[in-house]
């Protein structure tokens, strides 16, 4: 919100992937979903939403789903008001007002939809980590993980010795459950 270009590509970045799959499996079409992402974050840039949280109201992505279904109903409500041919007031977004009691059943699938898009930031943060240094932590973890390679294949695969392979792997998951927490 201070105007940081950087700072607001992350935060896009890490978080749009998340709120595009929640609308999309809410059965928005991609394109209309990615729409109403768009709005979502407008929501919270333009009223200063963000800068009224505060950490003891909550998980973030508990907070980020209500913006989401309260910029999807608003958005619902106004086309269901253009097709009988009247017009809504747009009401600004209350953080106040945010927590409900929501259901289950999409709060979890959610909850499935954020762990994944954290695991997918923190691989590429792992990934590019590994080419910052020319160490193969994620091409290793990679290939014991996907591949299904025991440490022995994986080292000849590397081309590294098997404690190599070890401790690639060992300083991965270190790496990768810090960019997990951190994201």
């Amino acid at each position: 919100q201070a105007g940081d270009r950087a700072a607001l590509e992350a935060f896009a970045r890490t978080y749009r992937p998340a709120v595009v799959t929640f609308l999309v499996r809410r059965g928005l079409p991609v394109d209309r979903a990615e729409d109403v992402a768009q709005q979502v974050f407008l929501v919270l840039l333009r009223n200063s939403v963000l800068s009224r949280v505060g950490r003891e109201g909550g998980k973030f992505r508990s907070f980020l789903i209500a913006v989401t279904r309260n910029v999807l109903g608003n958005l619902l409500k106004q086309e269901r008001a253009a097709k009988r041919g009247g017009e809504l007031e747009i009401v600004p977004l209350d953080p106040d007002v945010l927590e409900g009691p929501g259901d289950g059943v999409q709060d979890d699938a959610f909850d499935h939809l954020w762990v994944l898009n954290l695991l997918k930031v923190a691989l590429e943060r792992l990934r590019q980590e590994s080419e910052r240094r020319g160490t193969p932590y994620a091409e290793a973890m990679r290939l014991v993980a996907e591949d299904g390679c025991d440490y022995r294949a994986a080292a000849a695969r590397l081309r590294k010795s098997e404690g190599d392979v070890r401790n690639y792997i060992h300083r991965g998951r270190e790496l990768l459950a810090g960019y997990v927490r951190e994201a």
